[in-house]
């Protein structure tokens, strides 16, 4: 309709018509999208079934050495973006007030974060140390090489370690294993939905934390995101957060372990 009035007002002026455009003062109507079809078009979130359908499932058939067999736990408990899984290095580790403790930065070559909120040393969840994913970092620190977590050139191929794409992201073919319509780990468990991916832990463990009564400003600094932007709904004053050095490990860790994803 726009186009249609550029048109019909080239034309009028071109054609030296004496008098008033008729369609000077017209403005296109855009008829109102129903909020339920607004809701479709949401990105589909993992439900409690599905995030341990998914652990319970990647657990058995893949290789403990890799990001194919810690991502989803991480995805679950930690809520990490896929990237920030994907490029940890073992140096990213470290043991912070007697907590294990992950560090998502870009200070590595060709590690990148989304936000200066993405900039964050948060604890690991104690399930997952139940787990052994501490034994796990010993012995990925005592091999040569950098990088935390293996994979496979294919989908079933020799174990190395994670490398970057074409364009610098080291998630590209974790994300296609975990999500490829055909081949993919949702495929398998035939989990579908509007952009469903691994993202969809990342809306799980906000809803999760919400449930579990985690304070707002922890789970925002245990997810990375931007404290105005994402603050309930409402708008703040965040002059604060500038000052200081952010929340004790032991506080973070408290909350955290709040969360119960395979419960």
């Amino acid at each position: 309709m726009i186009l249609l009035k550029s048109v019909l007002a080239f034309a009028f002026k071109e054609g030296d018509r004496l008098g008033v455009d008729p369609w000077g003062g017209y403005e296109p109507t855009v008829a109102k999208q129903k909020v339920s079809a607004a809701l479709e078009k949401h990105r589909h979130v993992f439900s409690r079934h599905e995030v341990q359908a998914i652990i319970a499932y990647t657990s058995k058939t893949r290789d403990p050495n890799t990001i194919d067999y810690w991502g989803p736990l991480f995805g679950a408990y930690n809520g990490l973006r896929l990237e920030e899984i994907s490029q940890v290095r073992t140096v990213d580790l470290s043991n912070e007030e007697g907590f294990l403790c992950v560090t998502i930065t870009d200070a590595g070559e060709l590690q990148t974060v989304k936000n200066p909120n993405s900039f964050r040393t948060i604890p690991i969840h104690q399930d997952l140390i139940r787990l052994g994913f501490g034994e796990f970092v010993e012995r990925r620190s005592k091999a040569s090489g950098d990088m935390l977590f293996m994979e496979s050139d294919r989908w079933h191929g020799s174990l190395h370690e994670i490398k970057p794409d074409g364009q610098g992201r080291h998630g590209t073919m974790y994300g296609s294993r975990f999500a490829d319509k055909e081949y993919g780990v949702l495929a398998k468990l035939n989990i579908i939905g509007h952009k469903v991916g691994f993202h969809s832990f990342r809306h799980a463990w906000t809803d999760l934390a919400r449930n579990a009564g985690i304070n707002p400003e922890h789970r925002r600094a245990l997810a990375g995101r931007d404290s105005e932007a994402e603050n309930e709904g409402v708008r703040t004053d965040n002059t604060e957060n500038r000052y200081g050095h952010g929340f004790d490990i032991e506080v973070l860790a408290k909350s955290l372990n709040q969360l119960k994803p395979l419960v």
